[in-house]
């Protein structure tokens, strides 16, 4: 660094400054004396070349260390190559992120309905399921519901399942609920049904919002350059980068172990790759991110057999908090007339080693005083995926799922383990699982081994064994899944029960076409001293509904039965009919103009019906999808401002999306001068209107938005000027014509 006075000698110069190949994309003061150059300490570092200098110091580019300099006077520029290390570091975002649509919700109602009928021997019986919902913008209010018949009986019984109102604050990620709710809780707490209210944060309705902290990788660039990110072996993004170092701050959503790998290449194709190993862990959250849920009411008891059977008043609350990148804690508290319950826990990832969670809590129920305590282990890699989960209970311990039912008790001991492991390239998939659970003196243990192989012809081997170590049976079974065609697929097994018996089974099935129509399956089995078994159904399925029809039986016992399933929606004063809605889903509507093509996500939906709607159903909650109309094959008399919307909706309701098509009165009108000749091509024509068009070269103008009364006024390319005037009355579709029409 060097002080450097400014002499008479001393010539000042205005260059554009470039930095390691980067042009900074500004002019910068330079003093060239005795062929050095100079430059203000302040001026490099607003550059982006971070050093120690004194702002009041001119630093001397011709013996600064690890500075060179360069004059290009043939264009005015100077050009600095410095350590890359000196330049300020730049972030780098490789996850992909989309413009948030926020989500709606139009008013409307749905109903939901599935019809089963079964008739064996002398009886018939059956069901008919349904779902009512009403949606709008402050929630959606739903109930469900059976009702059940017997023919034998003669009895008749509708069971009320679930009514519940919802609202959505996705703004706030928050979720509000009022009515028949199921508690949210931890993992190592269980959930109870209630009639009551809960406020809760629910992840699921931001998905623009990663929950878990995922890795960052930093680098060094000594030119402008282009960077590949490559995770586990597969490209995930491309970008930029400038000189100096940078930091990719944000991987692609990944989850469990893995690789990533950086490569930076300049304009000569030099390369740096850069590898490094990580583990995301996606039960963790994001440093300062909190997830809760706080409910209150009356305890549900019976479900299923009655609808209104409630029991005492009861509350409880969870909650989650990222600590650190590594670390969530977690707590959970219930409370009832004779209950009471309190536990912490925590989320701990070990480096690259998987992740252990750890959870203690106490409870006290009717003056009996207990304990429970959980530990599990998780890893998840390319090639092998581990679970274990250790769980001990008191013998007083108790929970509000067992002050709901008194006759239930929590088991004493759980234990819960399973591995799954990629044998190598062509050798298939190993997987194995052992569960225990203890109450009392009663004990329970299951172990399975599965094995999963693809071979030729895109067939797959499924072998497996089940054994009941506490009734010393062991059931097994061997499959070969074939498939058939596009839709169908054969399956040849044999199964060894539990009794020893050897059953063979065939089966095969084709599915029904995504884009509706007809599908089936068949299946036999056949075991030495047991009856053979048989099974048959047919589906068809369109945009409307979907009807199932089908037999099954042992020897001579048999079975029929079948069901129908739908929905109906009512929205735009119209009525819809469609397959079951689950989820969500969108009504586009043309403003009444029929046979209009519908697009979803650049797929064919459908057209428009008479009335000008399209419903397109099992729209993904909370997804900003793309919705778009087709207008190359309409008229040219419609007008179409919008063909394209982006758009998100709420779950459980549908979304009303308009696309203004409507029909113009429109004509071409021939124009023609005092001599009886067309007006020259180019003349500007407009109408009373504000209306503005041009003649063509045939001497004609297009013109929309016709009225009964018009007048024109054209100006030709001369500056002469005239005016036109004519009656166009309404009338049917299509573009009509006019004239020739005197202008004067």
């Amino acid at each position: 660094m060097t002080r450097v006075a400014d002499t008479p000698s001393a010539v000042q110069l205005r260059l554009e400054l470039v930095v390691n190949g980067r042009t900074a994309g500004r002019l910068i003061p330079v003093s060239l004396q005795d062929g050095r150059l100079s430059v203000e300490a302040q001026v490099l570092r607003e550059a982006g070349i971070d050093r120690d200098w004194p702002a009041d110091f001119m630093v001397d580019l011709s013996t600064e260390a690890g500075v060179a300099a360069d004059y290009s006077e043939a264009d005015q520029r100077l050009l600095l190559t410095v350590p890359p290390q000196w330049l300020e570091g730049s972030r780098v975002g490789i996850a992909s992120k989309r413009d948030r649509i926020v989500p709606k919700s139009d008013f409307g109602a749905l109903i939901n309905y599935d019809l089963y009928v079964a008739h064996s021997g002398q009886e018939t019986h059956g069901s008919l399921w349904s779902e009512q919902r009403l949606f709008g913008g402050l929630g959606s209010l739903s109930n469900s519901g059976s009702l059940r018949f017997d023919t034998f009986d003669g009895t008749r019984r509708y069971l009320r399942y679930e009514t519940r109102w919802t609202y959505v604050d996705d703004e706030a990620i928050r979720t509000y609920e009022a009515g028949d709710l199921v508690t949210r809780t931890l993992p190592w707490t269980n959930p109870v049904r209630m009639a009551g209210a809960q406020v809760s944060r629910d992840f699921s309705v931001r998905p623009d919002v990663v929950t878990y902290p995922l890795p960052g990788f930093a680098g060094m660039a000594a030119v402008p350059s282009a960077l590949e990110l490559f995770v586990n072996g597969y490209r995930a993004a491309a970008t930029t980068v400038q000189p100096g170092p940078f930091v990719v701050d944000e991987l692609p959503y990944v989850n469990g172990a893995g690789e990533a790998t950086v490569v930076t290449t300049d304009a000569q194709g030099r390369q740096v790759q850069t590898s490094a190993a990580f583990y995301v862990a996606n039960s963790l959250l994001r440093p300062g991110l909190a997830d809760y849920a706080l409910s209150v009411g009356k305890l549900r008891r019976d479900f299923g057999t009655s609808s209104t059977s409630y029991g005492k008043w009861a509350a409880s609350a969870s909650g989650r908090f990222g600590l650190t990148r590594f670390l969530t804690l977690e707590a959970s508290a219930e409370a009832a007339g004779d209950h009471r319950l309190v536990g912490v826990g925590g989320v701990l990832q070990l480096g690259s080693l998987g992740v252990v969670d750890l959870s203690a809590s106490a409870s006290r129920q009717f003056g009996r005083s207990g304990n429970q305590v959980a530990l599990g282990y998780q890893y998840t890699g390319r090639g092998f995926n581990l679970m274990a989960r250790a769980v001990r209970r008191s013998p007083e311990y108790a929970e509000l799922s067992s002050y709901a039912t008194k006759h239930y008790r929590l088991p004493s001991r759980q234990w819960q383990a399973q591995a799954n492991v990629v044998l190598g390239r062509g050798l298939g998939n190993l997987a194995a699982s052992f569960v225990e659970t203890r109450q009392g003196d009663r004990r329970f243990r299951l172990a399975n081994l599965s094995y999963y192989q693809t071979l030729w012809g895109r067939s797959s081997l499924h072998l497996s064994a089940v054994r009941d170590i506490e009734r010393e049976t062991t059931s097994a079974m061997a499959q070969w899944v074939v498939p058939l065609g596009r839709q169908g697929s054969a399956v040849a097994g044999i199964e060894r029960t539990q009794r020893g018996n050897a059953r063979a089974v065939v089966d095969y099935g084709r599915a029904v076409p995504s884009e509706g129509g007809l599908g089936w399956s068949v299946g036999a089995s056949h075991a030495s001293g047991d009856r053979d078994r048989y099974r048959g159904d047919l589906t068809w399925r369109n945009s409307a509904l979907q009807l199932q029809a089908g037999v099954f039986g042992a020897g001579p016992h048999t079975t029929t039965w079948g069901e129908l399933s739908g929905a109906l929606v009512i929205m735009d004063g119209s009525v819809f009919v469609a397959n079951r809605i689950n989820d969500a889903f969108a009504l586009v509507s043309t403003d009444g103009v029929a046979g209009v093509p519908v697009q979803y996500e650049n797929q064919k939906a459908g057209v428009t019906d008479a009335k000008g709607h399209l419903l397109v159903a099992r729209v993904p909650s909370y997804y900003a999808a793309s919705f778009a109309i087709d207008t190359r094959d309409l008229p040219a008399d419609v007008q179409v401002p919008v063909t394209r919307q982006r758009s998100a909706v709420k779950n459980g309701s549908g979304r009303l999306l308009r696309f203004p098509v409507s029909r113009s009165r429109a004509a071409h009108v021939l124009l023609v001068g005092p001599n009886g000749k067309a007006l020259p091509a180019g003349s500007k024509v407009i109408a009373a209107t504000g209306e503005e068009t041009w003649v063509g070269l045939d001497g004609r103008a297009y013109l929309q938005n016709l009225q009964d009364d018009n007048r024109l006024t054209v100006t030709q390319a001369d500056g002469n000027r005239c005016l036109a005037a004519f009656d166009y009355p309404a009338r049917g579709p299509g573009v009509g014509r006019v004239g020739p029409l005197p202008c004067r």
